[in-house]
């Protein structure tokens, strides 16, 4: 299978660009013939740069022409888009049909329906623009704090509802769970044209299992340090605790942190994947307390596949992916007090934390690893292709 992918990469890696390499590996490697169309957010060089980049997101022409050729010297059987935003734009949609070629977008995050992405605002869940306008979240700034930023993103949000792009252009859609599945329905998207593919990971030895200790246990927080990830909640809980606490991650509230030392905290800063893995290895349990509903944290899945429990907020797919009692505990999001009894738990009951690691492992040998993941992929190809 001749497979084409498409990809706008962020200044700051995440997980949205990992899973997309990852996934072209993972192809790569069981035969098929795969290319790549990347676009980077390093090419918004200057002032003039992101004026041209805010005009052409909602339709860039410039795109399209690439993407055509590209199609008409790989021949793909199939164009599947990880991230079109801002330099690509959903004008990709366009070169596809006209080619006739299949295509498959996997919506990591909420962008086709909320400027901001992540169903956020002031720090708490926001659905407005699920099904009202999105130009309402222009009056407050969704997209980086910016009124005329915000303004690009829900022109482009309204001009493709308005078009019928999300209904009329995409072959399938992947969501990465039932709860996004859920919300994009919710938005207008058809529900026939959406399936739900987690992510996948190539499953650890099984000798990653917790072992017994004396010293106290290792809580660990990863992922970029935002408000919305929760960071000032998690201060807030080690005011009330004393357990060993390791952030790993950088972004706008690593000064924060540095401003309040916490003589039980340490700031790692940013790690590589191969290193992350190592320090979940090295830790008990980790730390989700994220104030938005996030598409699907890959540290989660690293957790699951080292055997280590989760605490998580029991918030949008966190409370669908964490099983509380049997995985990790969920607390009431934004309530550090929450999160610190379910951590000063955690750390009462080391066999009961160490159980739910064993469980959460035979989770994700059940539903994440790549062998799973592989046959889901091809199977939605196969089943676009056929349509076609």
């Amino acid at each position: 299978m001749r497979i084409l992918i498409v990809h706008n990469a962020y200044r700051q890696p995440g997980g949205e660009d990992v899973v997309a390499a990852t996934e072209a590996a993972l192809l790569e490697s069981r035969g098929h013939d795969v290319h790549r169309l990347l676009a980077h957010n390093d090419e918004i060089r200057g002032f003039w740069g992101e004026v041209r980049t805010a005009l052409r997101c909602g339709y860039s022409r410039p795109a399209r022409r690439l993407l055509a050729r590209r199609i008409r010297d790989f021949r793909p059987d199939v164009v599947h888009v990880h991230n079109f935003f801002p330099l690509l734009s959903p004008s990709l949609y366009d070169a596809c049909r006209d080619a006739a070629v299949p295509v498959v977008q996997t919506l990591h995050n909420y962008r086709i329906t909320c400027p901001g992405g992540f169903l956020l605002r002031d720090g708490k869940t926001c659905e407005q623009c699920v099904t009202g306008s999105a130009y309402g979240a222009v009056r407050h700034g969704c997209y980086r704090g910016s009124r005329l930023g915000t303004l690009a993103v829900a022109h482009m949000v309204e001009t493709h509802r308005r078009r019928g792009t999300w209904r009329n252009r995409v072959d399938r859609f992947i969501a990465l769970t039932h709860f996004a599945k859920a919300k994009f329905v919710q938005a207008g998207v058809p529900a026939p044209s959406i399936v739900v593919k987690p992510n996948c990971l190539p499953a650890p030895p099984s000798s990653a299992a917790v072992p017994a200790r004396n010293d106290p246990p290792r809580a660990l927080l990863v992922g970029r340090l935002s408000p919305e990830k929760g960071v000032e909640v998690v201060s807030n809980a080690w005011k009330r605790l004393s357990l060993p606490l390791r952030i790993a991650g950088s972004g706008p509230m690593e000064d924060f942190l540095r401003r309040r030392p916490h003589p039980h905290i340490t700031l790692l800063g940013h790690l590589s994947r191969d290193d992350v893995m190592a320090t979940v290895r090295d830790s008990d349990f980790l730390i989700l307390p994220s104030t938005w509903v996030e598409g699907l944290p890959l540290v989660l899945l690293e957790a699951f596949s080292l055997a280590r429990p989760v605490v998580a907020s029991r918030i949008g797919v966190l409370a669908e992916l964490v099983d509380d009692g049997r995985t990790g505990l969920l607390f009431e999001p934004g309530d550090p007090a929450d999160l610190a009894r379910k951590v000063t738990w955690m750390a009462d009951h080391p066999e009961a934390s160490r159980e739910m690691g064993r469980r959460a492992r035979e989770e994700f040998l059940q539903k994440y690893t790549v062998d799973i993941g592989y046959r889901r992929l091809v199977r939605i190809y196969r089943d676009v292709i056929g349509q076609r």
